[in-house]
């Protein structure tokens, strides 16, 4: 495809095909460009600092939400892009951009699965109730405080109680 297709209206190869299939199927828009630089994505580097340049570049630097092209899958490139599996003779590649970095509060909720999740949440609730029931002769805490400095235990928060 050249860039003049483009700007004119006249895509046309099957990748332009089959994403626009897909795309009347799912019910949503496309809109097609080149990079600047028309390549398809190395390492450049100008005025001392490295960047992508092509296709990659633009999914790299979220410029796109798709690269699609015969371009090679090399370990440098899936370290800023995810490409899909090769499909067709061609060996054409889907390209999306990277991971986004998360806030830092995903990093408490992410390394868990549903189970985990539900043994956390099952250990917060049983253990103060277990815990206030064998030690309700010697403890001052009712099973409101119980819970809350369990609760606060599990997440290393420092209360301070009135008695």
């Amino acid at each position: 495809m050249h860039k003049d297709d483009i700007e004119n209206g006249t895509t046309w190869g099957y990748e332009i095909s089959m994403i626009q299939t897909v795309a009347k199927k799912y019910g949503f828009t496309t809109k097609w460009h080149m990079p600047a630089d028309m390549e398809w994505g190395n390492i450049k580097t100008k005025n001392d600092t490295e960047y992508w340049s092509g296709l990659i570049g633009e999914a790299a630097y979220d410029n796109t939400d798709i690269s699609i092209s015969a371009i090679t899958i090399q370990q440098t490139r899936s370290m800023v892009v995810s490409p899909s599996s090769g499909y067709g003779s061609e060996y054409c590649q889907l390209f999306a951009p990277g991971p986004k970095i998360l806030p830092p509060i995903y990093s408490l909720v992410r390394p868990f699965n549903v189970t985990s999740w539900g043994f956390i949440l099952g250990f917060m609730i049983s253990f103060p109730l277990v815990a206030y029931l064998v030690l309700r002769k010697f403890s001052k805490f009712s099973l409101e405080y119980t819970y809350l400095y369990s609760v606060a235990s599990f997440l290393r928060i420092e209360i301070l109680f009135s008695y």
